[in-house]
């Protein structure tokens, strides 16, 4: 039995995700698998293997170049073969229906499907016809361990497609939004790797301070500036540090702070964003700290620490950060990011972080006039950062509210070659 999804025009034709004799609209639906773990003649190759817990809800667009694990040719036959460029990749598993636009020849294990699309359909469309069904996909999920997709659930599913122009007028429109919204990505990555060089030059490799020592100005640094820092260093426990800083251990500064159950985030059309164990999940009405903070990853082998721009909610897999003393949250995220999160683990069954060894973790605290002087400095580029992630939630409303009027043609494109 064919599952319903959206009504469609009568010019267009209606085909299912079942490959078809032809191969003129799906020409091939096939999955990874994952070679032997043991066997070293499989691994380190220069041919990249994709897995699920690659993918999250963020992910919405394209394969990323690098991959966690590779193969070699060996490795790659039993993989069963590259993807071809341009093929579209569903999560069938862990999570569950997420799809991806294949950018480079790649391997993939048995939580995927491969499809690849014939001359009636564009992949991109079938890239979008994915996301504006994906309450469908979660649907028919099921397994006794966890859900799973299976392909012959997936095959019932049907697909209204418009003629083959009318397909890329709507991929163009959907993909102009979403070229936006990575390119607003990327120049906040940009914008991030601009405040990492400072805070490297100024709170790890003590530059300013080495400069004044050797009886040098600072370089590209204000005079003001400049005076903030010493010109000596001082033996501690951590080390030799800058004079007149403080050797401690993050239990001093701050406390994590448990997250809370939350339901209904899932949407981009609450306020304040909602962040979960490996960064931000969704939105919501309310939130849970009043201010810009940091989050800090509890729950699951890929825990991450996180900073919100704006006041954020966090659910009950992460941790917040509260101050205990007056300090500068911006600094400390960036100090943060020095650590291995995901290696302090509290020893449970599922892996999680432990407070304990978080509150141990040495720490040399700069005075707060070089913390707060940090921040006036990269306010420009945070600015920034908080103005593109406000357009791109913008982009992502009015592309998932456009998503199922143009999959559904109640929004028609129409030009002359139609």
């Amino acid at each position: 039995m064919t599952r319903p999804l959206y009504p469609h025009p009568n010019d267009w034709t209606v085909a299912t995700l079942e490959p078809d004799p032809e191969g003129e609209v799906i020409i091939e639906a096939a999955s990874g698998s994952t070679p032997p773990t043991d066997d070293d003649s499989c691994w380190g190759g220069t041919f990249p293997w994709l897995t699920p817990k690659e993918i999250t809800d963020a992910f919405y667009g394209r394969t990323a170049a690098v991959t966690e694990r590779s193969l070699t040719s060996t490795g790659l036959k039993k993989a069963g073969g590259l993807c071809d460029v341009g093929s579209v990749l569903l999560t069938k598993r862990a999570p569950v229906g997420i799809p991806v636009l294949n950018i480079i020849p790649l391997a993939i294990n048995q939580g995927f499907l491969c499809f690849q699309c014939g001359k009636r359909l564009n992949p991109k469309f079938l890239y979008y016809w994915f996301r504006g069904n994906q309450r469908y996909l979660d649907a028919v999920a099921n397994g006794s361990t966890y859900p799973e997709i299976y392909p012959g659930d997936l095959f019932e599913f049907e697909i209204a497609l418009p003629p083959r122009n009318q397909q890329e007028e709507i991929v163009f429109i959907l993909g102009a939004l979403d070229d936006k919204i990575e390119l607003n990505s990327r120049m906040n990555a940009t914008l991030d790797s601009i405040a990492n060089v400072v805070f490297k030059s100024w709170f790890i490799d003590f530059e300013p301070v080495r400069a004044k020592a050797n009886g040098l100005t600072p370089f590209g640094m204000s005079e003001a500036t400049a005076k903030l820092f010493p010109d000596r260093f001082k033996l501690s426990p951590l080390g030799d540090i800058p004079e007149g800083w403080h050797a401690t251990t993050w239990g001093e500064l701050v406390t994590l702070e448990y997250g809370k159950s939350l339901s209904g985030y899932g949407s981009e059309t609450g306020e304040y964003p909602v962040y979960g164990t490996n960064g931000r999940i969704g939105s919501h009405t309310k939130f849970l700290c009043e201010h810009p903070g940091i989050i800090v990853g509890r729950k699951g082998a890929y825990r991450g620490v996180h900073f919100s721009n704006s006041p954020f909610f966090v659910i009950d897999t992460a941790f917040y950060v509260k101050p205990k003393t007056p300090v500068e949250l911006r600094w400390a995220y960036y100090e943060l990011l020095r650590h291995d999160i995901n290696s302090m683990d509290s020893g449970s069954a599922i892996p999680s972080t432990s407070r304990d060894d978080f509150y141990s973790l040495p720490v040399a605290e700069p005075p707060r006039e070089i913390q707060r002087r940090f921040v006036e400095l990269l306010a420009s580029c945070w600015a920034r950062q908080k103005q593109n992630d406000k357009e791109s939630l913008e982009l992502v409303k009015l592309r998932d509210a456009l998503l199922p009027k143009l999959l559904s043609g109640e929004i028609r494109i129409l030009n002359e070659a139609s």
